[in-house]
């Protein structure tokens, strides 16, 4: 993506026609309210939480262009 101005312009285009799309959608269908039920005791654990946010790092692309950007100037290798 650094090297090609195409390819950086095709995924910019292709984000904004997504955007679009989930705009109009909701904008055709509306919105629900919510129904709030009390709340369930859930069995949540710590290790099950950090497996959560661990999934959602891995999968945001924020978070890897950061992960990208930043370990090359941090680990040195000897």
């Amino acid at each position: 993506m650094l090297h090609s101005a195409v390819t950086f312009t095709l995924i910019k285009i292709l984000g904004a026609i997504y955007l679009i799309s989930i705009g109009v959608k909701l904008w055709r269908n509306g919105t629900i309210p919510v129904q709030l039920e009390s709340p369930k005791k859930a069995n949540i654990t710590a290790i099950s939480l950090y497996f959560q946010g661990l999934l959602v790092s891995l999968t945001n692309p924020k978070a890897i262009v950061f992960t990208i950007a930043l370990f090359p100037h941090v680990v040195v290798i000897s």
